[in-house]
């Protein structure tokens, strides 16, 4: 059916054709994202597979094609919006308003389901967390969220197994001040962009991935109405 995108497999070498993995879906219903795991044992999709426009995470083993739903239930107009595989292949890490509608939190389960997913982050009502990324050795996840006020991004980080509470990466900010960018650099630390110290002037920073100590700025000092801008926030190569 043209209208419809689920998910198959097909060999690099032609010998079979193509095989489908996503579950049958419901009238309307439609995959909107996957992902294979690093070892290759798991494919993970997004579908509204069991209820039209109501999108949760699915996980199909490889071989064996069982699918099994990793998602919780969801609260009535709840979705799961975004989702990221740990390079251990061993959890996925999801946003979803999955408790509260239109509160989008964070939340990490094991990719074959066998333990219900845990909440990273309890937000407040009006909170929520707008992207994240796993740290290479798959132990934390960092985040931005308005977790502590409300309209300002900032930047935490948790354990993947949501075994202790996040900690905050940045320096409170000043003013509306947020952070903007961040990104995964040498020696586990992360390397993020924000006008955190001087409203209305972006500056690059380092922070561990676990928060043991304090960020240190890595820019020299900015004249007046300068910042380290790039395209995504982060300094251009001159």
């Amino acid at each position: 059916d043209r209208s419809v995108s689920e998910l198959h497999v097909v060999p690099l070498v032609g010998s079979w054709a193509p095989l489908g993995l996503s579950a049958p879906l419901v009238a309307g219903g439609n995959v909107t994202a996957f992902a294979v795991s690093p070892d290759g044992g798991s494919a993970v999709y997004l579908a509204d597979q069991d209820e039209d426009n109501r999108f949760e995470l699915y996980r199909i083993a490889l071989p064996g094609f069982v699918v099994n739903r990793l998602s919780a239930t969801l609260v009535a107009g709840g979705d799961v919006s975004k989702f990221q595989i740990s390079p251990d292949s061993a959890r996925v890490v999801y946003l979803a308003d999955q408790e509260s509608d239109e509160v989008i939190e964070l939340f990490s389960v094991p990719i074959d389901g066998s333990a219900a997913p845990v909440r990273l982050a309890a937000l407040p009502a009006t909170g929520y967390v707008f992207d994240l990324l796993i740290s290479p050795d798959s132990s934390r996840v960092v985040f931005r969220a308005d977790l502590d006020r409300a309209g300002v991004p900032e930047l935490f980080s948790a354990p993947i197994t949501g075994s202790t509470a996040p900690v905050k990466l940045n320096p409170t900010p000043a003013g509306t001040g947020s952070v903007l960018s961040y990104r995964f650099g040498a020696s586990g630390r992360v390397v993020f962009t924000g006008d955190v110290e001087t409203n209305g002037t972006v500056e690059l920073f380092s922070a561990p991935v676990d928060g043991s100590s304090p960020p240190r700025k890595l820019n020299p000092p900015l004249g007046a109405n300068r910042d380290r801008g790039g395209g995504d926030g982060f300094a251009r190569r001159q």
